[in-house]
């Protein structure tokens, strides 16, 4: 509950602070990575705590409002009520972000929508690797002068058999123009 209230907390200083940068200046157009601290919040089902990893993305616009990206989305997790072990995943796949009014460097809303394949493992037995589809809406804003950014996401993330498991994911980073 608590890192759920604290990326909220990032999010909402973040979109507060756009106010004072009233100048609209596009983003770059240059290819870009997106190293990201993340959350998530497993399906219910899975018999997992909440648990805590990483993402990163390479990625590059293709047009005014679309960018595309190749992504890794990596999490632990322990098991609930005692039970010794933890379940770990690790998705691969594309995505690719809609920009609503464009990537507007002060603040830009997108809605993001990928697939993949998911390597899930645990303590108990081997890894199986299934394929997912995500969905998910976030924004980037540049408080400073570079074309760096901030990015906040929220993604739902599909596993398809293996349970058909619906894990929820928040990330916050960087993107970090090349």
């Amino acid at each position: 509950m608590k890192w759920r209230l604290s990326l909220v907390a990032v999010g909402l200083a973040t979109l507060a602070c756009n106010n004072a940068f009233a100048d609209e200046q596009p983003y770059s157009n240059s290819w870009y990575i997106a190293p990201q601290y993340s959350y998530a919040w497993p399906d219910s089902n899975r018999g997992v705590e909440n648990g805590g990893g990483w993402q990163f993305a390479v990625g590059a616009p293709v047009s005014d409002t679309w960018n595309l990206e190749l992504s890794v989305i990596d999490f632990k997790t322990d098991y609930k009520n005692g039970i010794s072990g933890s379940s770990h995943e690790t998705a691969y796949g594309v995505n690719s972000l809609w920009f609503f009014n464009g990537r507007n460097k002060d603040f830009a809303p997108f809605a993001e929508f990928g697939a993949g394949a998911n390597d899930q493992r645990t303590s108990y037995s081997s890894s199986q690797t299934n394929g997912y589809g995500t969905a998910g809406l976030g924004f980037t804003t540049s408080p400073w002068d570079w074309d760096g950014a901030i990015r906040f996401e929220a993604q739902y993330l599909r596993t398809f058999g293996n349970g058909n498991f619906g894990d929820t994911v928040a990330s916050i980073g960087l993107v970090i123009p090349l």
